[in-house]
């Protein structure tokens, strides 16, 4: 009958495999420290933080933070010194970005 849809719930796609692959895989971490990725090249282009945090919702989420998540950010941001540590943040952020809810369900 037509009283239940025949999609599957976002929660459920993929299963546990998928989810701790996401979590605890070699290959996103890989991904997003790699010399050649976007993350390096807007850092080594001289991106702020905050730009690259910016263009990393483009690209996952296909929009830009709301004013809130923007100053969520900003905090998070001055929190951490520059060099190493924020690379550290924004590899964290990337990764949390594209293990988050929105993105697992739109991608």
């Amino acid at each position: 009958d037509r009283t239940a849809s025949c999609e599957t719930p976002a929660a459920s796609l993929g299963g546990l495999p998928q989810k701790l692959h996401l979590f605890n895989g070699a290959l996103l971490n890989a991904r997003i420290g790699s010399p050649d990725g976007r993350l390096e090249q807007l850092i080594s282009a001289g991106s702020s933080p905050i730009d690259v945090v910016e263009e990393f919702y483009l690209v996952a989420l296909s929009r830009h933070p709301t004013e809130a998540e923007r100053q969520h950010w900003k905090k998070e941001i001055s929190e951490t010194t520059a060099g190493e540590e924020h690379h550290e943040f924004l590899e964290d952020f990337v990764w949390g970005l594209l293990t988050c809810a929105e993105f697992v369900t739109n991608n």
